[in-house]
């Protein structure tokens, strides 16, 4: 089930992780579109709503801070991912919509099990759905611990 609200995005070039997240995502009833730049972002969002944006820190094109009116507008999330040597760390910029102040960086498995506790809010229904056909398995935060680059 492909609904407008549960649009991700994600921000910057990095297929390897974006492809192993995005097959998890859509596993829960997500639809995820790339953008490898700021300008593509902005391109994107103007098309449609994304309650989701994940992006790196660094971008070719300008600074991903520049998305948070963007992304505020759909009262969404905003993450921005720091590459380390053990894969990396998300920092949350905004919470529904709100500005996260004071707020800490996380690694890999913290986060997707933070970014599952956001989806469950986001796809309610099509989550029920799945857990009623079997098809939502209880290694979804392992799984998406590994894309998010935490092995």
């Amino acid at each position: 089930m492909k609904l407008p609200e549960t649009g991700v995005l994600f921000v910057g070039e990095y297929p390897a992780l974006s492809a192993s997240l995005a097959r998890v995502l859509n596993s829960l009833g997500c639809e995820c579109r790339y953008a490898n730049s700021c300008e593509e972002a902005f391109a994107a969002i103007e098309k449609r709503k994304f309650r989701v944006v994940l992006s790196k820190t660094k971008l070719s094109d300008g600074n991903p801070r520049a998305l948070i009116p963007a992304a505020q507008a759909t009262s969404g999330w905003l993450f921005l991912s720091f590459p380390v040597e053990d894969g990396c760390w998300w920092i949350p910029v905004l919470e529904n919509g709100q500005l996260c102040v004071e707020s800490v960086a996380m690694h890999s498995r913290e986060f997707s099990k933070s970014l599952l506790k956001i989806l469950k809010t986001i796809v309610p229904a099509s989550l029920e759905a799945e857990k009623e056909t079997g098809a939502l398995r209880m290694d979804v935060p392992r799984r998406a611990a590994y894309a998010t680059g935490s092995y």
